[in-house]
């Protein structure tokens, strides 16, 4: 069914937790600006076109925000909050559709977020925020090859795309609530270097498209290999998941595999 809109932003967490940082250089050739952010979009603050390169650093739990030669270039009512923990986003100044950032040396589209762990810590999380189809058009080459059929494709960037939406705010508090991370713990994303031409095509042929159940969108768990069989999934994970019940799968192509019990486990 459709059940996302055309344009709605997600978060991805890039740094957080164990993989916070105390800085990270973006860069874009277009410039960028400062802009307040909400799933429906965001709206410009601050025009920072003039610098291509700009550098976010947490000093004394503060995130400032500086040019390549150690400058800050936030207007000066914001120099003493910065920008951890605001509804600040910095982002490319160009066309929504056409942003391209470049965080560390990796190219994302969208912007990027902050927030800071505070004084004692002294680093700061750092998510991407993306619209939904582009967050999608780099997952799928990541967890579905490319080469596959088109069709398989089209049905994965469903699942893909009814994930997020059922998993929206998942990676809650800490110093920057975001929704999903860029691992296998939720789904695999490489921003643009995952992205593949049938890949996008697949997203774009799904646009909105997610699985619904009972009016709301179904969380849409998906596997490698089943050997044979899905398990209930409220027998693996508990509470109720009616959709996910266990089926055979005569398409699950054979394996071998091996455990071992010790008589008491028997």
């Amino acid at each position: 069914e459709q059940g996302a809109p055309a344009d709605f932003y997600v978060y991805v967490g890039l740094y957080y937790s164990n993989s916070a940082v105390t800085e990270a250089t973006f860069s874009c050739q277009d410039g960028f600006i400062l802009a307040n952010h909400s799933r429906s979009g965001y709206s410009e603050t601050q025009d920072l076109r003039y610098y291509s390169t700009l550098v976010a650093r947490v000093d004394g739990g503060i995130i400032g925000l500086y040019d390549s030669n150690g400058n800050s270039v936030l207007d000066p009512d914001l120099f003493a909050s910065g920008l951890g923990n605001s509804t600040l986003l910095i982002s490319p100044a160009s066309d929504p559709e056409k942003c391209i950032i470049t965080v560390d040396g990796k190219q994302y589209r969208g912007g990027v977020v902050f927030g800071s762990y505070g004084a004692e810590q002294g680093t700061m999380a750092v998510a991407n925020y993306v619209t939904l189809e582009h967050y999608v058009w780099g997952v799928l080459n990541a967890e579905m090859g490319s080469e596959n059929p088109l069709e398989a494709l089209k049905a994965q960037a469903v699942a893909a795309r009814s994930f997020i939406m059922s998993e929206l705010g998942y990676h809650g508090g800490g110093a920057l609530g975001f929704d999903v991370c860029t691992t296998t713990h939720c789904q695999v994303y490489n921003g643009i270097s995952g992205e593949r031409m049938r890949t996008t095509e697949a997203c774009q042929a799904t646009a909105g498209k997610v699985i619904g159940y009972n009016g709301k969108v179904a969380k849409a768990f998906y596997h490698d290999n089943n050997f044979g069989y899905t398990m209930n999934a409220s027998d693996y994970w508990g509470g109720s998941n009616a959709w996910c019940q266990s089926v055979r799968d005569p398409y699950s192509t054979p394996r071998e595999w091996a455990t071992d019990f010790t008589f008491e486990e028997l």
